[in-house]
């Protein structure tokens, strides 16, 4: 039987893992107003889960993982491996490709994310005209 002590230490852990996981990106967990706009829900949702006293919903973790660019049994449980392991993914998604981001790549990735779209076609423009495409 599951009981409130148990439940409680589970949201702790995962709020553990949860600001790790924003550090490794150097996103600070008091970074309300960012935070919304990455995981889509409200500034009290983010600091509930970052203060341990609620997690998110089992249909919004695989977002939440895939957004911090870590395994969702990490994220919700603590299973090592953080980040994918190439050429394993849990389901369809970039990893099943063998794609491995570095974590200086994720915090590329989502600081692209918080840009609007005008900054978003320039910087496709300079990584094109680099790649010399």
């Amino acid at each position: 039987m599951i009981t409130t002590n148990d439940k409680e230490r589970a949201r702790g852990a995962f709020a553990r893992r949860f600001r790790l996981a924003l550090q490794d990106l150097g996103i600070g967990h008091t970074e309300q107003k960012r935070l919304q706009r990455l995981f889509g829900v409200s500034g009290q949702a983010v600091r509930k889960w970052t203060e341990g006293t609620a997690m998110p919903t089992p249909a919004r973790l695989p977002q939440v993982a895939g957004v911090l660019g870590v395994r969702r049994a990490w994220l919700q449980d603590g299973e090592e491996p953080m980040r994918p392991v190439s050429g394993v993914a849990e389901q369809p998604d970039p990893w099943e490709a063998g794609l491995r981001l570095s974590a200086e790549e994720v915090r590329l990735l989502v600081q692209y994310r918080l840009i609007d779209e005008e900054q978003r076609r320039a910087i496709q423009t300079i990584v094109a005209a680099l790649a010399g495409k």
